[in-house]
Parts: C-alpha cells; sequence; structure tokens
C-alpha cells in the first residue's frame, strides 16, 4: 500500500482523456475541524473510498454514467471480487454506497467476499449520487471533444466540471459547488458518526467524480489524475482531522488476483470440537448438541493461543452449537485475525450413531473392539442398533469428504492458505482416516487437531 503520493486523481469526468500535471502534496493536507467545549470524545476513522466497478459506459468510452444506472461489465464484477478478496481481512464497522445499481453492485459483491462483515447492510446514501452531467451525460468522449471550448487537459477538478454546467444548454449540468455541497457534507457527517460510536473501519462505495472531489477538498490539490475503477482513495478521520493515506490504490485487487493465478496449498486444520457436557460424562456425541463445559471453553481457549499465529483465509464449522462455539472461541483467542466469522456447513455434522447418540462411551467401544477405526466403529454400531438409524460409513463418508472437499476448492481457488474446520469426534477421525488412506485407527480426544495439505488436486494428511 502506498503511503504517500506523488500524483493524484482528477476525476471520473475525464477518466480517459485527462491528463493531469501531478504535484507533490504536502506530508498532510488535512481538513481541521475546531473542537467544541463538552464534544463527545471521538474515535480513529479509516474510510475505504471506493469507486465502482467498470460499467458498460466506462468500457464504450461514453461521457459519465453521471445519475445513470448503467450496469457493471463482467470484468467490473470481476475486479470487484477481487477487491472483495483483498480486503477480506478487513473488519468493516459499517457500509455505505450511494443509491446507484453500479455502487450498490459493488458493495454487495466486496463484502460477499469478508471474513468480518459479511452479513452488514449497504446503508443507501443519495447525496453521494456521481455528479449530474445534465445534457452531456449521453454523449461519447469524441462528441464532447468537437465542442469548442471543451477542455479536458490542463484544468483543475472544479474548472472541469464547471464546463459542463456553465455550458449545459438545458442549464442540467451540477456545478462543483453544488456537487461538493451535497457530498463532503455527507461524507463528513458519516465519518463524524461513526467515530461517535466507537470508530473503526467503514466501506463506502461512490463514484469517481465523487471520490476525486473528496479527495482534492481534503488535499487541498486540485490538479489529479484519473481515478481508476475499483480503486480505493483510504482516508483517516483522526482527531478532528481528515487525511489521504493512499490514492487510487488499486494493490488489493492485484495482490488478490496475483494470488488467485498462482494459489498457495490450503493448509486445514481439522479439529475435534471441545469438551461438551456429553463429554464429561463419558457419553457418546454422534450427532448430539450438548453445550461446552467450562473445561471444554478453556480447551477451545488454549488451542486458540497455540494456533494464534496463524492467519486463516476461512473458518467453518457444523451447523451445531458445539462445534461452532469452539471455533469462536478458537478464533477469538488468535492474535492475527481474531474477528475472524465462522462460517457454517451443515454437512460437517457430527456422524449419526442412531441408538447409540448419547449412550456411554464405555458400552459403545466395547462393541467396537481395541482400537477401531472409523469404520469399524460404525459397523458395529450398527450391527446392534436395532433402530437402523446408524449412519451408513459410506454415506458418512461422502458427505464429509465432499463437503471438506468444496471448502479447500472454493479456498485454492481464491489464493489457498489456511483453514480452521471444526467438527465432531468422529467425523475428525473418518476424515483422516479416508483422506490418508490409513488402516490403522487415528485416536482423536476434544481439541485434538488433524493437520491436513490441499495442494489443489490431493489431500496430504500429517502424521498427528
Amino acid at each position: 500500500m502506498k503511503r504517500l503520493f506523488k500524483t493524484f486523481s482528477i476525476f471520473c469526468l475525464a477518466c480517459v482523456l485527462l491528463s493531469a500535471c501531478s504535484q507533490q502534496p504536502p506530508d498532510t493536507a488535512p481538513v481541521q475541524e475546531p473542537v467544541q467545549d463538552g464534544a463527545v470524545e471521538e474515535a480513529p476513522v479509516y474510510v475505504y473510498l471506493t469507486r465502482h466497478g467498470q460499467t458498460l459506459t466506462n468500457q464504450t468510452g461514453r461521457f459519465v454514467s453521471g445519475r445513470g444506472n448503467t450496469p457493471l461489465t463482467e470484468e467490473g464484477r470481476k475486479v470487484a471480487y477481487a477487491v472483495g478478496l483483498g480486503l477480506s481481512g478487513v473488519k468493516f464497522e459499517a457500509a455505505y454506497a450511494s443509491t446507484l445499481g453500479r455502487t450498490q453492485e459493488t458493495a454487495r459483491i466486496i463484502l460477499s467476499q469478508s471474513q468480518t462483515s459479511r452479513d452488514l447492510e449497504i446503508i443507501p446514501v443519495e447525496d453521494l449520487k456521481e455528479v449530474d452531467g445534465g445534457s452531456y451525460e449521453p454523449m461519447s468522449y469524441a462528441e464532447l471533444m468537437t465542442d469548442e471550448g471543451m477542455q479536458f487537459s490542463g484544468v483543475t477538478t472544479e474548472e472541469f466540471t464547471n464546463q459542463f454546467h456553465e455550458k449545459d444548454p438545458e442549464g442540467l449540468a451540477e456545478s462543483y459547488e453544488q456537487m461538493k455541497d451535497r457530498a463532503f457534507e455527507s461524507f463528513q457527517r458519516i465519518c463524524e458518526e461513526r467515530a461517535q460510536n466507537g470508530g473503526g473501519n467503514i466501506l463506502m462505495v461512490a463514484h469517481g467524480g465523487i471520490n476525486s472531489m473528496i479527495a482534492a477538498e481534503i488535499m487541498q490539490e486540485q490538479e489529479l489524475e484519473p481515478l481508476d475503477n475499483s480503486s480505493i482513495v483510504l482516508i483517516e478521520y483522526k482527531d478532528h482531522t481528515y487525511t489521504v493515506l493512499d490514492f487510487n490504490d488499486l494493490s488489493y485487487a492485484q495482490k488478490a488476483q496475483e494470488k488467485m493465478e498462482s494459489p498457495d496449498p490450503v493448509e486445514i486444520y481439522l479439529t475435534v470440537h471441545a469438551e461438551t457436557a456429553a463429554d464429561a460424562a463419558m457419553r457418546l456425541n454422534g450427532q448430539l448438541d450438548t453445550a461446552l463445559t467450562e473445561n471444554g471453553q478453556a480447551q477451545a481457549a488454549e488451542l486458540g493461543k497455540a494456533l494464534g499465529n496463524l492467519e486463516f483465509a476461512a473458518v467453518y464449522a457444523s451447523d451445531q452449537f458445539k462445534d461452532i462455539h469452539t471455533a469462536r472461541i478458537i478464533v477469538e483467542n488468535s492474535a492475527v485475525n481474531p474477528d475472524l466469522m465462522v462460517n457454517q456447513n451443515m454437512d460437517l455434522r457430527g456422524v449419526g450413531c442412531g441408538y447409540f447418540d448419547g449412550e456411554l462411551r464405555a458400552v459403545a467401544d466395547a462393541l467396537a473392539g481395541e482400537e477401531p477405526t472409523a469404520h469399524a466403529r460404525l459397523a458395529a454400531y450398527a450391527a446392534a442398533d436395532k433402530t437402523g438409524m446408524t449412519e451408513n460409513y459410506e454415506s458418512a463418508r461422502q458427505r464429509l469428504t465432499g463437503a471438506l472437499q468444496t471448502i479447500c476448492e472454493e479456498t485454492y481457488s481464491h489464493g489457498g492458505g489456511n483453514l480452521l474446520v471444526v467438527s465432531s469426534e468422529l467425523a475428525v477421525q473418518l476424515l483422516a482416516e479416508a483422506l490418508g488412506s490409513s488402516e490403522k485407527a487415528v485416536a482423536l480426544k476434544n481439541a485434538d487437531v488433524v493437520h491436513i495439505t490441499f495442494d489443489g488436486d490431493v489431500f496430504t494428511v500429517h502424521p498427528q
């Protein structure tokens, strides 16, 4: 990520044609606000001010999309998806977008890849709509260039905008001051409200013209280079001062795309849930969903600290509370990304043991003999289960390996990395033995971890 910048954007109205004269700004060019007596103490806010993805009008070289609802192209969606992957580890406290379709869609795509903020509501903000180009909006750049007196280079953001306002025969095009009065005021209000409510990171998706204007006002710099589609302007609001930290930043998308083209292996940390009430009573969990004990919560916390230096690309658990709770405690004790969401997958549920779900372990273990494999255990339970409810080994194997395969392939396509996956003891044993083609039993207890590597094709189970 760039820290200071040598050149900055002018405004999307000139995205294709305008070449700005770059100037070196001062270290900061803040908008300073007076501190009022009795004012609420504010926390820092970081705004990831993002331009929408490529649209049909961007692709065809027509004038600004303006107030029109031109859709994203396939390339626009693809790059927005990459931005989402690049930002997937950033915890957003709130998300905003203009009311136009292209910004709403871009914001949805970005959040869909988040591991922390996927469920955020996208708050629509009318005042963040693109500058109104009036009568000029339908025109191509080629048509605009034939208009005598139109200037596309060597002009400031303000001058560039105002010429359309002044020349519009219908008087519909918005002036720079009109755009600034509505959009910059809304931007400041959002930042100040967030600062008074705990601060943190904000995702804000708007337009080339709007984003350029906001940056220009903060930096007090009007001669800026064009903003690219899906670029990010990172803005800090701290101590009543606004500072642009990064400008026209495409690194999030670029890094994600590079990772997708050359992914790392997926390192799976397949984990047995921590001790439950059933475990404490020495009973077989199967698909019973009993709460973690205090000892179980302590086990999960210790495991979280042991795994704490691993950066997880994603976290998965079955839809049962014992697995979800274990995963959450592990994540909360991570030193790297304690805010990751726990994704639920029903197919990761423990193996159903029918009549023997909740049975004393001593009774169930006696049926299966010494050091039984998952296959042998299920065969023994099924043979003794007069209800016929014990899950068939082959169906359980297909369910569990299929779920893990899907998760790993998706993670690999996103660039690979570490995965935390939490399920029940018999399910983890079955997976470890099936993926490792092991004829020997894999003995496990609560909060045990089986390390498995997926290289995009083959699973490798590492010795415990």
